[in-house]
């Protein structure tokens, strides 16, 4: 009941109100806690625009698809360098 009040607090404002999920790594496939994240935050987003429709909802989602987590993973999975962006599309069939 806490969320709700403060869900209802915020909707009142005249504030832009932002929602995000966490950046997502793609050196794994999806898995449930990915689609768990992903639903909760876009129905706060739903949410707070049913409460105020003229206020304007900011609902930000993505994949992390650099660094040298991602660099370590590609040879262990015989790959070449642009198949990463092959288990994004993964994800972007979740959302």
């Amino acid at each position: 009941m806490k969320i709700i009040r403060q869900l209802r607090q915020y909707s009142s404002a005249k504030t832009a109100f932002f929602v995000t999920t966490p950046i997502y790594y793609v050196n794994a496939s999806p898995h449930i806690g990915h689609l768990y994240s992903s639903v909760i935050a876009d129905a706060i987003a739903r949410w707070q625009h049913l409460l105020n429709p003229a206020k304007q909802i900011c609902f930000a989602s993505g994949t992390d698809e650099h660094g040298s987590k991602i660099q370590q993973a590609v040879p262990n999975k015989f790959v070449s360098l642009p198949a990463p962006t092959s288990t994004v599309q993964k994800f972007s069939k979740l959302l």
